[in-house]
């Protein structure tokens, strides 16, 4: 959300954890579903394909020059190339015995955030 307000600054005033979570999962609206998920690790949302996305924007809001030409979620972007964190298993302190938790099972090619 951060990323956000900090392009369109007046989004400091009207975007808020509830209206995010309402705008995402209202399918008519946005043209695609996002899917919310918990576990006892995080919280989070899982997202279609990014062409997916990008489309069902492109309908809504027209045609958008898109500050990069990376084609599914977690390619490197030239101007920031972080690691893939998709492909880190997540750590887990060396002391416990505590099995790791089930994830929600999500269609193939989406992106969980």
């Amino acid at each position: 959300m951060d990323d956000a307000i900090e392009r369109v600054p007046r989004l400091r005033w009207e975007l808020s954890d509830v209206g995010l979570r309402n705008f995402l999962t209202d399918e008519a609206r946005i043209g695609v579903i996002c899917i919310k998920y918990r576990t006892a690790f995080a919280n989070g949302w899982a997202f279609p394909p990014l062409p997916e996305c990008r489309e069902a924007w492109s309908r809504r809001y027209g045609p958008t020059k898109w500050d990069t030409d990376i084609v599914d979620w977690g390619e490197p972007v030239q101007e920031e190339a972080k690691p893939n964190v998709a492909a880190v298993a997540p750590a887990r302190p060396a002391n416990t015995n505590v099995p790791a938790q089930p994830v929600a099972a999500k269609p193939a090619g989406w992106r969980r955030f």
